[in-house]
Formats: C-alpha cells, sequence, structure tokens
C-alpha cells in the first residue's frame, strides 16, 4: 500500500505493528510479566550497549520468521534507554519516539 495512503488515513504500516508487538512482548518477559516466553529468550548485559538479546540463528525460512529468531532482531535495534526503560507506559512511549529505528 502506498505510504502516502497510510499517512492521510493515520495508520500505521503493519511491518512497524508487528515489531512494535513484538518489542512490547520482550519488554514483559524482560519485566516478569510473561513467563511463557521466557524460555525462548535469553538475555545477555553488555557494559555499552544495556541488556541484549541472544541471537540464535536459524537454517530454515519458518525459523527466520520465529518469534525467537525476530525478537533479538527488534529488541537489539532499540536505543538503549528505550530498552532500559522500567515503567511500561514509559517504554511505549520511547517505542513511539523512536519509531525510525523499528
Amino acid at each position: 500500500m502506498d505510504c502516502n495512503v497510510l499517512e492521510h488515513i493515520k495508520w500505521q504500516d503493519l511491518g512497524y505493528l508487528c515489531k512494535r508487538r513484538i518489542a512490547i512482548e520482550v519488554f514483559k518477559v524482560k519485566q516478569g510479566l510473561n513467563n511463557r516466553l521466557l524460555p525462548l529468550l535469553t538475555f545477555t548485559k553488555s557494559k555499552y550497549k544495556g541488556l541484549l538479546l541472544e541471537l540464535k540463528r536459524k537454517k530454515t525460512e519458518v525459523g527466520r520468521n520465529s518469534f525467537s529468531f525476530r525478537a533479538p532482531t527488534v529488541w537489539n535495534s532499540l536505543d538503549r534507554n528505550t530498552r532500559n526503560e522500567e515503567k511500561f507506559n514509559g517504554f511505549r512511549t520511547a517505542l513511539k519516539r523512536n519509531k525510525t529505528r523499528l
């Protein structure tokens, strides 16, 4: 769909909405609000970059479309301040500010 049409009707594109939802789910796991996804994610602490997710390599196309592959890609693309946000509403606001990074 043409981006001008989406801007005119004030809708977000589906790619952004999908990445935003993945980032929110990872945030919930980090805060202990969603334990069912915890086995799929491995957090690592970096001195300079903050809390990152370990990327698990997948060989198949289905694997590369899975949550366990896409979540680290989305999470690690966020800036350090967004990843270190402690409150849910603050995290959502930071996602809106950094829309172009997703």
